[in-house]
C-alpha cells in the first residue's frame, strides 16, 4: 500500500497486441516455505500488462526445482479454462467467424466454451 500511495501519478497500462493470442507466464520457487513447500506464480497477458495473476503455495512437497515447476504449471492450468470462459463473451461480434471455434487455447487444452 505504501508503494501505491507513493506513486499516484503512475498509471497502469493494459493493451492487447492481438485478440487471438493469450500468453501465460508461470514460475515456481522451490522449498521457500517453512514446511519446505514451493510457491507458484502465474500471469496472463494479451500484450502489455497482466490481465490475470495467480500466486499461491503449492499443496505438494516436491523433490526438486524441476518438479516444483511442473506442479506450478499444473496449478496454472486450472486457471486457463476460467479465463477463456470469461473472454469468449467479449469476442462475440469482434472476431471474424473463423475464430469462434477458439484458436486461443487450442495448443494447450480445449476450451469448454468452444466445445458447445
Amino acid at each position: 500500500m505504501r508503494y501505491l500511495h507513493s506513486t499516484p501519478k503512475w498509471h497502469l497500462s493494459l493493451s492487447a497486441d492481438n485478440l487471438q493470442t493469450i500468453k501465460w507466464y508461470v514460475d515456481a520457487s522451490f522449498a521457500v516455505h517453512p514446511d519446505f513447500k514451493s510457491h507458484t506464480g502465474a500471469a496472463m497477458t494479451m500484450g502489455e500488462g497482466c490481465v490475470q495473476t495467480m500466486s499461491r503455495k503449492q499443496k505438494l512437497n516436491s523433490r526438486s526445482s524441476t518438479e516444483a515447476e511442473l506442479i506450478g504449471v499444473d496449478d496454472a492450468l486450472t486457471q486457463m479454462p476460467y479465463s477463456c470462459s470469461q473472454l469468449h463473451p467479449l469476442y462475440k461480434g469482434v472476431l471474424p467467424n473463423q475464430y469462434t471455434s477458439c484458436q486461443l487455447h487450442r495448443s494447450l487444452l480445449d476450451c469448454s466454451m468452444c466445445l458447445q
